[in-house]
């Protein structure tokens, strides 16, 4: 099945955390798959369609953080749990500002 996916995706085993901003909002998220165009997570507050989030990850325990701009496309809830997908608009490994 095509999924109209640009980007090949990483699905995580154990999920990974991190944490994200968005309306004042401060949440501690899990990602559930990762790719270079976005990302797909889940917390226990639903993130408005189409609202603007900014985030702080670290995938590899060994490995430094990666910070993200992007969008919520999608949010769907799953059993007492709520998923994002996330577009990224800017990936770095520095803080952005």
């Amino acid at each position: 099945m095509d999924e109209g996916r640009r980007f090949n995706r990483v699905c995580f085993q154990e999920h990974r955390k991190g944490t994200i901003l968005y309306a004042d909002q401060r949440d501690e998220v899990n990602i559930l798959d990762l790719s270079a165009g976005g990302m797909r997570i889940a917390s226990y507050r639903p993130i408005p369609l189409g609202e603007d989030i900014s985030g702080e990850f670290r995938v590899l325990p060994q490995g430094g953080p990666f910070f993200v701009r992007g969008r919520v496309t999608r949010i769907t809830e799953n059993n007492g749990a709520w998923e994002a997908v996330v577009q990224f608009d800017r990936v770095s490994t520095i803080p952005l500002g």
